[in-house]
């Protein structure tokens, strides 16, 4: 009778806690998705994206589809955990929700004097297009980045070889560190 009233509470509690603990990383889940459009690829974009970065970096870039392809290919080669059938789901999802906006050029223009590029968390192609760096720039820009650390000023930004330092002044407003 004993034997058989300890596996019986031994098996609700296992199963009490496989329960819980599905529940808790739904819940978690979906608090990282928070403010993301529904639609299939949500969920990669939410656990995945934001491993190493925030979704500001997300959300904050309008890109094609083909820019977007680019990107996630990009974060794969850098660590992101995605299966290849992923990564087109995952851009599909971004191109859909994040797409090119139809503005006029002044307007997008406006937009773009405005939005915040983090120089530590943006990707080569992403200082390549917000910044309007070339992308031998770009790309001398992250590499500083990985050898040196982060950047705290844009003095510490001035330092890459190879980086047009005007192209540096007329964005300084728009960087973040």
């Amino acid at each position: 009778m004993l034997r058989g009233t300890f596996w019986t509470l031994f098996l609700l509690g296992a199963f009490l806690t496989i329960t819980l603990s599905a529940f808790s990383a739904q819940e978690q889940s979906e608090d990282k998705g928070k403010g993301l459009p529904d639609g299939k690829g949500k969920d990669y974009v939410a656990s995945i994206c934001q491993q190493c970065h925030g979704l500001e970096a997300v959300t904050g870039s309008r890109r094609t589809l083909e820019e977007w392809r680019s990107v996630v290919t990009d974060m794969v080669s850098n660590g992101a955990s995605l299966q290849e059938d992923e990564v087109e789901i995952v851009a599909q999802y971004l191109a859909k929700n994040f797409g090119p906006e139809k503005t006029d050029k002044k307007e997008e223009k406006e937009t773009s004097s405005q939005t915040k590029i983090n120089v530590n968390k943006s990707t080569a192609q992403e200082l390549e297009k917000d910044l309007q760096l070339s992308e031998k720039e770009a790309k001398a820009v992250v590499e500083y980045r990985e050898k040196h650390g982060n950047f705290k000023s844009v003095d510490d930004l001035k330092k890459v070889a190879g980086l047009d330092i005007k192209k540096i002044d007329a964005a300084k407003d728009r960087l973040a560190f």
